[in-house]
């Protein structure tokens, strides 16, 4: 590491280790927070044992299943303001529980699998819900569009919806913040290739003036999620170095802000990030943390993309690259 830092040395971690302890070596991202080391468990976000990530992780080891791994799914169905009858019925449809006829048949049950209603295709849960001419009558009556044509599990239409209704909620633009916050947008992004990732952020005015915007590249081969946590955790140490008392937060990415806006206790090293964020906090008079959708997020989308070529630099509002300040501008109209 770095002399005096909390920081990876490139020079040495190339010299020094081989190839594979080189690739274990920039999958760990680092904490500020001055913590003593200790285990945690992989297979939780958390970093916390739990019995329910033993049972998945068992259940992944004897068998893979088609349904994707991704527990921000569960996380945002459950959140749904929704009756839990109503919740139950989604978790077992998106889940593939439901006694189906092709899921009574697969399991052995003497029974004609074909759906009872068209008779056209085998009755599995996308069909009977979604894709028969009797259930497509039924959303039709309702006025509800098709949602995902083309997929092909009911939780990737589950998705589609929980996502257009999210980007209905949230804001199409870029807005200003109140006076007298300072907006700061956010975004991550990894360079696969290169064996590196990018953060940019860009603070602005409620008079949309551009105070300033940083670009930081750094080897890693991080998750998605952490890369956003630590570029949200650049952005809060570089705001307070700049002496803005009162900051918006703004990320495209769902789950790092809802992490942060309820934050709880993890010891991964993702949980680490987090709660160096937390400590940055201390230091200003009100910080909040907005979700915003990719379409508002733009210019700092487009500085993060730059940071393979322009790492480690600071813009003002007059020096900005042609591109950037047109996205800029872009979101004043």
């Amino acid at each position: 590491m770095k002399v005096g830092l909390v920081e990876w040395d490139e020079e040495v971690v190339t010299d020094v280790l081989n190839d594979r302890d080189q690739s274990l070596v920039w999958k760990i991202p680092l904490s500020s927070s001055s913590t003593s080391d200790m285990w945690y468990w992989l297979k939780d976000e958390s970093g916390m044992f739990t019995i329910k990530s033993a049972y998945a992780m068992l259940q992944s080891l004897k068998t893979s299943s088609i349904l994707p791994d991704n527990s921000g799914f569960w996380h945002q169905l459950w959140q749904l303001k929704l009756p839990p009858k109503v919740l139950n019925f989604l978790w077992r449809a998106s889940s593939n529980s439901l006694p189906t006829r092709f899921q009574l048949s697969s399991r052995h049950v003497p029974i004609d699998s074909t759906c009872p209603f068209c008779r056209a295709a085998p009755e599995t849960t996308l069909h009977v819900l979604m894709r028969c001419q009797f259930a497509q009558s039924c959303w039709n009556i309702i006025n509800v569009p098709m949602v995902a044509p083309g997929a092909m599990l009911f939780s990737s239409c589950v998705t589609t919806a929980l996502v257009d209704g999210l980007n209905v909620q949230s804001g199409d633009h870029w807005t200003t913040p109140d006076l007298p916050y300072v907006k700061v947008n956010v975004d991550g992004t990894l360079f696969t290739t290169q064996g590196r990732y990018g953060v940019g952020f860009a603070a602005r005015t409620t008079a949309c003036l551009v105070l300033a915007a940083r670009v930081i590249s750094k080897s890693g081969s991080l998750q998605p999620h952490v890369v956003e946590a630590i570029g949200i955790k650049e952005a809060l140490s570089w705001s307070k170095a700049n002496r803005w008392p009162k900051v918006v937060i703004g990320s495209d990415y769902i789950r790092v802000i809802n992490d942060l806006q309820k934050f709880k206790h993890m010891v991964s090293p993702y949980g680490h990030i987090l709660y160096d964020c937390k400590n940055l906090i201390a230091g200003f008079v009100d910080v909040s943390f907005n979700f915003v959708k990719r379409s508002a997020n733009e210019v700092a989308h487009a500085l993060a993309r730059s940071s393979l070529c322009e790492a480690d630099r600071t813009f003002s509002g007059d020096t900005l690259a042609s591109i950037i300040a047109s996205l800029v501008l872009d979101d004043l109209s």
